[in-house]
């Protein structure tokens, strides 16, 4: 098969890079996606969409809505954003937020702060760290939470962003044939959808850029580009295509030591149970590290008497039946102390429980330590954009949005420069 050469090629996976393939393609590029979900492991729809949510912002063009429809089902949490610790509920859009705040003893600006906000001056931050971490603990956990980068609670403001948790908040419940939905919505936009082929090799020309990309399967051939864009990270890469990774990323895979893993429980549908709201942050003690089961995204499923339950647990436990085992019964018995007639039980562990690296691949969800920030933003190709969990610094969809509407403006500009270059040429 032989097609024009590109604007851009992207690699994605699990609709990462669907928007940005149709935000380019609107803009007049020509673009083609390869999906290679099926090839990065055996992994239900629940564990690809994660449990981080949306915060909803002003400034979503309608093609990111459109996006966010197609790969779920956003589902809106009457109660905002709901943490529940030790001294009770604390839902950030009730009509006692406000009371609840003075009441834990929270500093009167706290609700401004987690109001869209995204990063702190210098200045703020020493006023911030300067408080007592009682009277500041939502905003450390606002920048935290869905961090790919662990820090501890008291230096989490140097994170990038902080989650804006009393905006509306929505749940994107998945949908299993969200991801097919999503590739055929980028194909209806232009986009050339390559879903049943792999990638055999790339193509450089010198040292510093890529010229184009050989696949095989339904749809086999060498494509050039003048743009390359890949979501994944540089372990999922590795796993992909060992060639690929080599070449890629000639420092090797970078390891997460942490992951987020969910756990699926049974529990009796009482009164307490059904008045939870869809997704609640459970925080046993705010003091203790915000890890393994003291610290539980809870999200309900379509079946009233499921929950899925998301820690965040070191890495190399992965695939460790009786450490997940014994984080399990730690959960049941949590849940338990807080509602006790919910009976809870652990209905299915977290996959690793069940499969091996061979055949799940790296986590869909990795916390990298702070000392791999240098290697995670490396790159050695003049022409190759990364997107995904490895470079950008939280897992929630706002935080796509923003990253990939940078990454989409680098692009259209570099483009611009090139077509540039091209008329400068067939004029003189």
């Amino acid at each position: 098969m032989e097609i024009a050469p590109l604007d851009v090629f992207i690699v994605s996976a699990f609709g990462r890079c669907d928007w940005l393939a149709v935000e380019l393609k609107t803009l007049g590029l020509s673009v083609a996606l390869i999906d290679v979900s099926a090839d990065l492991g055996n992994w239900p729809i629940e564990d690809v969409t994660g449990p981080f949510g949306l915060f909803m912002l002003e400034n979503y063009p309608q093609s990111f809505l459109e996006y966010i429809s197609h790969i779920g089902h956003p589902t809106a949490v009457d109660s905002g954003f709901t943490i529940w610790t030790g001294d009770g509920p604390i839902e950030m859009k009730s009509s006692v937020t406000a009371y609840r705040f003075a009441q834990l003893g929270l500093h009167p600006k706290m609700r401004d702060l987690l109001t869209a906000h995204e990063s702190f001056s210098i200045k703020e931050k020493n006023q911030f760290e300067a408080m007592a971490f009682q009277e500041v603990w939502p905003l450390q956990l606002a920048c935290q939470l869905s961090s790919t980068t662990f820090k501890a609670k008291r230096t989490s403001l140097l994170n990038d962003g902080a989650l804006p948790l009393m905006n509306s908040f929505f749940v994107n419940r998945p949908t299993r044939d969200g991801l097919e939905r999503s590739l055929k919505w980028v194909e209806s936009h232009g986009v050339h959808v390559f879903k049943n082929s792999q990638i055999v090799d790339i193509a450089m020309a010198g040292r510093r850029q890529l010229t184009g990309i050989e696949l095989q399967g339904s749809e086999s051939g060498f494509f050039r580009f003048e743009n390359f864009v890949s979501s994944l990270s540089s372990e999922e890469t590795f796993f992909l295509n060992e060639r690929l990774g080599k070449k890629l990323f000639p420092q090797g895979a970078i390891e997460c030591s942490w992951s987020w893993m969910r756990f699926r429980l049974k529990v009796e549908n009482c009164v307490e149970v059904s008045s939870l709201p869809q997704a609640v942050c459970w925080m046993m003690d705010v003091m203790e590290p915000w890890t393994h089961e003291n610290l539980c995204l809870l999200e309900k499923t379509v079946l009233p008497q499921n929950l899925d339950a998301w820690v965040k647990l070191p890495t190399v436990q992965r695939f460790n039946k009786d450490y997940l085992t014994s984080i399990g019964q730690k959960i049941v018995q949590n849940f338990e102390e807080k509602i006790p007639l919910s009976k809870p039980e652990i209905l299915t562990y977290p996959q690793p429980y069940y499969y091996t690296y061979k055949e799940l691949g790296p986590t869909r969800f990795p916390v990298y330590l702070p000392e791999d920030a240098a290697s995670r933003e490396s790159c050695f190709f003049k022409n190759f954009y990364r997107d995904g969990v490895e470079v950008a610094a939280q897992f929630s969809l706002d935080y796509q949005f923003k990253f990939q509407a940078q990454l989409r403006d680098k692009i259209i500009q570099q483009w611009q420069q090139t077509q540039n270059k091209k008329k400068e040429l067939i004029n003189d």
